[in-house]
């Protein structure tokens, strides 16, 4: 992936929507990436975690997208996630997409401030 940064704007080169003129003239970082499901192998993470906070500039739509596919968001509590619709090429209207798989994964949502996001799992209450 690449990321840039200019003037006080930052996020992933394929994301970065209206913004993208202005970070295409800033250095890029190359880097590579994995899943979430590989850090937590290798990190021998426990079958759950209390709470998980995503704010990866653009990239949660992808990753909260492949985990409710794959059904793997069940070792989650709790989770917060900062959606970048309108500061990135993503809409509103895909950020409540996200929001409604999110539900479906056994998710609800309990709090909204702009564009944070709060989930606990239904069964916890």
């Amino acid at each position: 992936m690449t990321f840039r940064a200019a003037r006080g704007l930052a996020g992933l080169e394929a994301t970065l929507g209206h913004w993208n003129t202005t970070a295409m003239q800033a250095p890029a970082v190359q880097f590579t990436t994995t899943t979430l499901d590989s850090i937590l192998s290798r990190g021998r993470a426990p079958a759950f975690v209390h709470f998980v906070s995503l704010d990866i500039e653009g990239a949660e739509y992808e990753v909260l997208n492949d985990l409710c596919a794959r059904g793997r968001l069940g070792w989650v509590r709790q989770l917060l996630v900062e959606f970048h619709h309108r500061a990135t090429h993503y809409t509103m209207a895909e950020t409540q997409a996200v929001v409604a798989r999110i539900e479906k994964s056994g998710f609800r949502l309990v709090h909204v401030e702009g564009r944070n996001h709060i989930f606990r799992r239904k069964d916890l209450g």
